[in-house]
């Protein structure tokens, strides 16, 4: 099963789409709403993908 990491500032839209992904059959295995949780969270649960808000500006400062 594909893990996702969702990436999202806005609790409301975090909450949506893991009902949505887990609904198709995905695995989230966590939610951020920053970039030090995202890294965090990243180095912890090693998702096969990580779906960024990219309006959040929270790696602004940082490479991937």
């Amino acid at each position: 099963m594909t893990s996702i990491l969702i990436v999202e500032d806005e609790a409301l839209i975090a909450a949506d789409l893991r009902t949505r992904l887990e609904r198709m059959g995905y695995e989230v295995v966590g939610a951020a709403g920053d970039g030090r949780e995202a890294l965090k969270l990243i180095a912890e649960k090693r998702p096969d993908l990580v779906l960024m808000d990219d309006g959040t500006g929270c790696f602004s400062h940082s490479i991937l």
